[in-house]
């Protein structure tokens, strides 16, 4: 899937795939028409998650140098390891491509389903590895967490993203990968 911002960071392109993506992920409000000539930012969930795509773009545009970040697109019966390859455009415009690594097929989850009922409770879900925070700061696979914390009642608690400390590491590696090159 392939997708172009604007130096606004205005979706300007989506290419075929992006419809099928959005379906495959329960977001079929998010087709290729409604989304064209929208601000990205609405598309990503959680302060930190924003934040550090913001300096990812910062550094693409800045450097003129492509970046690749390894991330997870979870859906209740999928675990989707992607990468997003970053690279610059005319004008500061970027392109973004999203390559599946790997798929999973899990016991369905409701946790990541969208339409289950929510209580007024929130628990952080890392944006990149999809792990939830536990209470003692230790960040797990979905499943886990739903053991851990008994998340097997409805109403289920709502998800607030963010990011965990080993994807923030990560990702700060990989920027600094891309200031090094130049």
């Amino acid at each position: 899937m392939q997708y172009e911002i604007d130096g606004n960071d205005v979706i300007t392109h989506v290419d075929g795939e992006w419809d099928e993506f959005a379906e495959d992920n329960d977001a079929r409000r998010l087709d290729s028409e409604s989304i064209f000539g929208t601000s990205i930012w609405q598309y990503f969930a959680g302060e930190e998650v924003q934040q550090l795509y913001r300096q990812v773009f910062r550094q693409v545009r800045r450097l003129q140098l492509p970046a690749s970040i390894p991330f997870r697109c979870d859906s209740p019966g999928k675990r989707r390891f992607l990468r997003l390859n970053v690279d610059s455009l005319p004008e500061s415009g970027l392109r973004l491509t999203v390559f599946t690594e790997r798929i999973e097929d899990r016991s369905p989850v409701a946790l990541l389903d969208s339409n289950v009922s929510r209580n007024s409770d929130f628990i952080p879900i890392c944006g990149w590895c999809k792990k939830i925070r536990l209470s003692d700061q230790t960040w797990v696979e979905v499943e886990e967490a739903a053991n851990t914390l008994r998340l097997f009642e409805s109403p289920l608690p709502n998800l607030s993203h963010g990011i965990c400390e080993d994807c923030s590491d990560q990702l700060c590696r990989d920027l600094g990968n891309i200031s090094s090159q130049k």
